[in-house]
């Protein structure tokens, strides 16, 4: 499997912080710029509010890695438009409503296709990676 050595949310993204914890490394993110609206498309300026997403990422050093993206809420500047606001969609990092980035979803995925169930589980565990609750790897 190929990975790339740099990985980047974006230009819009800026490390806050990372700690330490007995769970693993949080890496908290701040995300601003501007966005566009998914019904619409009009592009904003304009937040509306803040969210904090939370993201399992690929562990480092056998520890879990938890993304702590700290996302803008937009308004819509269009009158005509039904959604009045809207989050910012990152969909090179993850699937909407995904709580795994797109990185360790595919390499569940490889090493649940080429190992099994539980010996895959037991090795994602071994690399410092949360199972999932339920069997599936998916989102």
């Amino acid at each position: 499997m190929r990975t790339d050595s740099e990985w980047s949310l974006g230009s819009g993204a800026k490390v806050s912080s990372t700690s330490r914890t007995d769970d693993g490394w949080i890496v908290a993110v701040v995300l601003s710029g501007e966005a566009r609206c998914p019904a619409c498309g009009t592009c904003s300026s304009r937040r509306h509010g803040w969210c904090v997403r939370h993201l399992q990422d690929l562990p480092a050093q056998g520890a879990a890695v938890a993304l702590a993206l700290r996302m803008p809420r937009w308004r819509c500047l269009n009158p005509g438009c039904s959604r009045k606001t809207f989050g910012d969609r990152l969909p090179q990092i993850v699937a909407p409503y995904g709580r795994r980035t797109r990185r360790v979803v595919k390499l569940a995925h490889v090493l649940a296709h080429t190992a099994g169930g539980r010996p895959a589980g037991r090795l994602i565990a071994r690399l410092g990676m949360p199972r999932a609750r339920t069997p599936s790897c998916g989102r």
